[in-house]
């Protein structure tokens, strides 16, 4: 009979059934330690999406306690969607850009999240209204010609320190510093490429008055 354990889904997103399809062990001699490496074939019950579990668990040679465990999962788990909308992106780069901010996410590398977020902001603010030269005389313009209200534009300053002091001051961004980064930033780049395609999709679907 199949065993079944509770496991995190990224598809499903949370904590979900999982069926064990195959596990292989293989033991760990090394000098400063040893121990077995467990990896588990997992298969969600319910989208049915697979991965792989590999627990480590390692000791000093000799020793009967001390067990250092450790887990991940290949690929790894993530807490956040991507955008429905993202393969309607007309825009390359800020398609990738997304896509490899995305995955930075996924592999707990913050700092690189933070740094591809700011880059992003830079390439639509420039492709939008042109270099002006900096970063701030970007965001300027970019918010006189109507992209981002007086409100936004503040939060979008918090992003151009963000990702200077991750380049420049070892700052290392929360998982929940990420969260408010994304959230900001994808609502930008729909509202600059998405919404606008969006409206003229449904202005043709909307009936004409009648005169």
């Amino acid at each position: 009979m199949t065993e079944t354990i509770k496991a995190p889904c990224s598809t499903c997103f949370g904590e979900r059934n999982h069926e064990i399809l195959l596990v292989v062990e293989v033991p760990i001699a090394k000098v400063d330690e040893e121990g077995v490496e467990r990896n588990e074939v997992l298969q969600c019950a319910g989208c049915e999406t697979v991965v792989l579990r590999r627990t480590t668990s390692t000791r000093r040679p000799g020793e009967d306690q001390a067990i250092n465990v450790r887990e991940a999962y290949f690929p790894p788990t993530t807490s956040r969607r991507v955008p429905i909308w993202l393969d309607d992106l007309g825009d390359d780069t800020s398609r990738d850009l997304l896509e490899q901010i995305y995955v930075a996410t996924q592999n707990d590398l913050n700092r690189l999240a933070a740094m591809g977020i700011r880059a992003l902001v830079e390439h639509v603010m420039v492709k939008e209204v042109g270099d002006q030269g900096s970063f701030g005389i970007n965001l300027r313009a970019f918010h006189e010609a109507g992209h981002i209200s007086a409100a936004a534009k503040g939060v979008f300053e918090v992003i151009l320190e963000a990702g200077h002091a991750t380049m420049h001051r070892a700052y290392d961004p929360s998982d929940q510093d990420i969260d408010t980064l994304l959230d900001t930033v994808e609502t930008m780049v729909e509202q600059v490429y998405i919404h606008p395609i969006r409206a003229e999709e449904m202005k043709g679907r909307i009936p004409p008055r009648r005169r």
